[in-house]
């Protein structure tokens, strides 16, 4: 989508999102006033008009942060539906207790008027807010795909990425009404145009006014071709160029001598921020094994008693600039377990080979097969077997948050991209992790890795803790 229309659209669902707020807030009072208590609102709103005056706008502001925060206005959710109700239900949560917070600690109680208001007010706006996004998304989506509005569009290429740009132009919020695509190879479905060849015809006899170029780049020839057609019938054009993967949201145009450059943020973590960041990994590290120092003894000695063998697990790995290391674990393997299938497995996984069959079978297979032992299934499922991963860190073999190291010989069969994750100190935990690990397909898990490295903040380090320790205690894998 182009980013002024999808500044334009975020203004309008902002302001619809602060009168839900509003909405809710009148709507919960009056039913409560009408139906359940008659004096209710009085009771609610009897505190000085300075205090509501500054908390209400505040508690607006948080209610659109945090809708900004949980994706609220990010397109592609409002049209997933599970999606959708997750993030305005974490948006709602987290909005109601920060604003209970700082009440609190403003010692400002007697603003709160009554609790059975707030959790009225708490299950209104989730109502509210998910049949005004549905709405708004609708709604939208209809207006922007009339004649009048809706920009006629198609696509030359059908490869992965002309495929992705396919199903966001037709499931998206936008004005472009997408028609089909030309190829030379894939030449069926409802939505095949025609060859290359049968541009010019198509675009006169369907009044196309745009084409998203999205071939490889083997076929430059082709490529010049398309431009000049479109440049002969008048109409804009785009290309989308088959690295795209390597982009962040940070990409621009600059110039040499009238040569267009397409440039890449490649992130901060460098210089300062690096030591800096370093800095705070080792005290964090200390503070963590001593707080954790009860857990560490416990697992330790039950890891012993449960089954023969070390308390610890020791595995080579790669860590900064391909440097090997060696990463302790608990153990929660029985002594003996061979590496065989996980590396049968791994190498599907990163060249994507996998089939469903595989996927029953490879790490997944350990759980059933009692190379896990009982002790180990539960220190993994609560992340417990990465606790020594804090020594690493004190070493300077490890972040507490990055892309997780590899194994020697994963190494083998990564694509040259996707070992720009070594350019920084692998972690114990990173996005990959909080967005589900063995859920992502590899590719998707080391752009992860690469968004990380380019978007890195010391703000994101913490995120990225503390939705962790969230993912462990709530959403873990069992």
């Amino acid at each position: 989508m182009i980013s002024k229309q999808k500044r334009q659209i975020n203004t309008i669902l902002i302001g619809i999102d602060a009168m839900v707020f509003i909405l809710s807030v009148i709507f919960t009072a009056k039913i409560l006033q009408l139906i359940i208590f008659p004096i209710f609102l009085d009771k609610i709103f009897r505190f000085p008009s300075i205090i509501f005056s500054v908390l209400f706008p505040f508690l607006i502001l948080i209610w659109l942060y945090m809708n900004w925060r949980e994706g609220l206005y990010d397109f592609d959710r409002l049209y997933k539906h599970r999606s959708l109700i997750i993030s305005i239900f974490q948006a709602a949560f987290k909005t109601y207790f920060l604003f209970l917070f700082f009440v609190f600690f403003l010692k400002q109680t007697r603003a709160l008027g009554s609790r059975m208001f707030w959790l009225f007010f708490f299950l209104d706006s989730i109502i509210f807010l998910y049949v005004a996004k549905k709405g708004t998304y609708r709604l939208l989506q209809y207006l922007l795909k009339t004649k009048e509005v809706s920009k006629r569009v198609a696509l030359c290429g059908w490869g992965e990425s002309a495929k992705k740009i396919a199903h966001a132009l037709s499931n998206g919020i936008t004005y472009y009404d997408f028609v089909g695509y030309f190829d030379e190879n894939s030449k069926s479905g409802e939505k095949y145009l025609g060859s290359f060849n049968d541009i010019e015809a198509v675009v006169k006899k369907m009044g196309i006014d745009e084409i998203i170029i999205a071939v490889t780049h083997e076929r430059s020839d082709i490529v010049k071709k398309i431009i000049d057609t479109c440049f002969d019938l008048h109409i804009d054009w785009k290309f989308v160029p088959d690295f795209f993967w390597a982009f962040s949201e940070e990409t621009y145009l600059s110039r040499i001598e009238n040569i267009p450059l397409l440039t890449i943020r490649k992130g901060d973590l460098e210089g300062l921020n690096l030591f800096f960041k370093i800095v705070l990994d080792k005290i964090l590290a200390v503070l963590f094994i001593f707080f954790l120092s009860p857990i560490i003894l416990v697992s330790g000695v039950l890891i012993k008693l449960s089954s023969p063998g070390p308390v610890l697990f020791k595995q080579r790995r790669v860590g900064w600039k391909g440097r090997i290391f060696e990463l302790y674990k608990f153990r929660s393997m029985k002594v003996g377990t061979e590496d065989k299938e996980h590396k049968k497995f791994m190498e599907k996984r990163i060249k994507g080979m996998l089939t469903e069959e595989d996927k029953e079978s490879g790490v997944y297979k350990l759980k059933s097969e009692g190379r896990v032992t009982r002790i180990g299934r539960i220190i993994r499922a609560y992340g417990i077997d990465e606790i020594p991963q804090f020594v690493n860190v004190l070493k300077g073999d490890m972040s507490i948050v990055g892309p997780r190291p590899a194994i020697p010989y994963e190494l083998e069969w990564y694509e040259p991209w996707q070992k720009e994750r070594l350019k920084v100190l692998p972690g114990i935990t990173g996005l990959w992790q909080i967005r589900g690990r063995n859920v992502l397909e590899f590719d998707e898990g080391i752009k992860l890795d690469l968004k990380y490295i380019t978007d890195w903040s010391f703000r994101l380090d913490f995120e990225i803790m503390f939705k962790t320790i969230w993912v462990l205690l709530f959403k873990r894998e069992r």
